[in-house]
């Protein structure tokens, strides 16, 4: 999930209905994941990563094998173990045997998989099949970033330069006219160095000028549940039913505005928003001494809390943070104010 988002998450928001199959191909791992219109729909995890043969770097000599690498060797009839050379053919064996499995999982191919290594190489079956689907393939993780530096044309470092396979596997992708069949029509973000940018970009925000935070000393607030996620035209009866469902929990609350048609960027539509849910305040769906925290996705902080406590007359705990993209998560924790800004952390994401 990390790896999609951080490599192709806008690019599919961007895309609508047309599928990205992001390979995220680091040393150890395969993890695939199906996105579309910039959520992840499906996923999965197999054993084929660069660093299951370790090498003297520089040559062919092994220095160590992970259990896969030692049971592949042995399905492949590759007599060589730690302190000999593998030579060039036994290379391309394992290679051809690594891009067999990845285009297995683009194509859906069960049957590569009814042998007792490759049953061993999946940790998670992947669960879609995109055989008929018109999706992007792309790639990221170490060997994906190699992948990528190779189709612009940039000189690759040399023979097991990292101690393992990770040119060889990317040259070996490159060469597989099914798995390199986008290389050239679709880059993404980062080109391929993502996991790290997915974990930064969407499990963390930061909120500032705009933010309705009368009490900065009321932070910071941890574990929040996120109880629900309301649109920006939510009715007065779901507001009361979201917050009598936040009241049951002790420490507070947050529930998230979407507003994907921009409503309140208008004066009028945080108005009308702001009064419904300070009626649902009124008719006491919520402790007064309780935070009660809004997330909402547009520039709308200070007007939707200005409106939502009558412009500070009511006495609960409101926080509005806005400019924060909705999360399909579970928990939000909001760090300390620091010079008119807060951390934002989600938590439970799926």
């Amino acid at each position: 999930w990390l790896a999609f988002m951080g490599s192709c998450g806008r690019a599919s928001e961007a895309l609508g209905a047309r599928p990205i199959l992001n390979l995220d191909i680091g040393g150890g791992t395969t993890n695939a994941a199906l996105g579309v219109a910039g959520e992840v729909v499906a996923t999965g995890c197999h054993f084929i990563g660069a660093h299951h043969l370790r090498f003297q770097s520089g040559t062919r000599r092994l220095i160590g094998l992970s259990d896969h690498g030692r049971d592949l060797l042995a399905e492949l009839n590759v007599a060589t173990g730690p302190g000999d050379l593998l030579s060039e053919s036994a290379v391309g064996t394992v290679i051809d045997w690594y891009v067999a499995g990845l285009e297995a999982i683009v194509t859906g191919r069960r049957d590569f998989f009814d042998s007792p290594v490759a049953r061993s190489h999946e940790q998670a079956p992947v669960a879609f099949d995109i055989r008929s689907a018109d999706a992007l393939i792309a790639f990221s993780g170490g060997v994906g970033e190699l992948l990528y530096r190779h189709a612009a044309g940039e000189p690759l470092p040399g023979t097991t330069a990292y101690g393992d396979l990770g040119v060889d596997l990317a040259l070996g992708i490159a060469a597989s006219p099914l798995l390199s069949r986008d290389l050239q029509r679709f880059v993404p973000a980062q080109r391929g160095r993502a996991t790290v940018y997915g974990l930064a970009m969407h499990s963390a925000a930061l909120a500032g000028a705009t933010l309705f935070l009368p009490d900065p000393s009321a932070l910071p607030l941890r574990d929040l549940p996120i109880v629900a996620r309301c649109d920006a035209g939510a009715e007065a009866a779901q507001l009361r039913a979201a917050l009598q469902l936040a009241a049951t929990h002790r420490g507070g609350a947050c529930l998230q505005i979407v507003d994907a048609g921009g409503v309140l960027g208008t004066g009028a539509g945080a108005r009308q928003l702001g009064e419904r849910i300070a009626a649902a305040l009124e008719s006491g769906a919520y402790p007064a001494d309780r935070s009660l925290v809004l997330l909402v996705s547009t520039n709308a902080g200070k007007a939707l809390g200005s409106y939502a406590t009558r412009w500070s007359r009511l006495p609960h705990r409101v926080i509005v943070i806005d400019e924060v993209p909705a999360r399909r998560a579970h928990f939000v924790h909001l760090g300390s104010a620091r010079e008119g800004i807060v951390p934002v952390s989600f938590y439970g994401i799926h």
